[in-house]
C-alpha cells in the first residue's frame, strides 16, 4: 500500500496551518505512513517534494535514523528573525535591524 493522494493532501493542509501560524517558518518536514511504508515530504512556500518510500521491515535502521532526524525542531525556521522585549529584530552577521512591520507574508502553500 503506497501513499495515496488523499494522504498527501491531508498532510499538506496541516502543513499549511503551521505556515499560517508560524511566520518565521520557511520549510517543514512531514511524513506519511501507510502500513509498513513511510514517505518523507519536504514542504516550503512553493510546494512539496516527496522522497523515496522506505519499507520499515526491509530498512529498520533507516527508519530509526529518519525518526531521530525529525527530532531537530529547528528545521525550516528563519533564525535571522528574533523576538526581543522591544519587538522583533533581524540579525545578519554583526548587524542588527529592527523589524518595524511586516508588509506581506504568504500564510500558506502556493497552489
Amino acid at each position: 500500500m503506497l501513499t495515496t493522494t488523499i494522504h498527501i493532501i491531508t498532510l499538506a493542509s496541516y502543513i499549511q496551518e503551521v505556515f499560517g501560524a508560524q511566520d518565521t517558518r520557511n520549510a517543514m518536514v512531514g511524513i506519511t505512513i501507510c502500513g509498513h511504508q513511510i514517505c518523507i515530504w519536504i514542504f516550503d512556500q512553493s510546494g512539496a517534494i516527496g522522497l523515496e518510500v522506505v519499507n520499515v521491515d526491509v530498512q529498520p535502521l533507516l527508519f530509526i535514523r529518519i525518526i531521530v532526524g525529525l527530532a531537530d525542531n529547528k528545521f525550516g525556521f528563519d533564525n535571522t528573525i528574533q523576538t526581543t522585549q522591544n519587538g522583533r529584530i533581524v540579525v545578519i552577521g554583526p548587524d542588527t535591524f529592527t523589524l518595524l512591520k511586516c508588509i506581506y507574508r504568504n500564510a500558506g502553500i502556493n497552489t
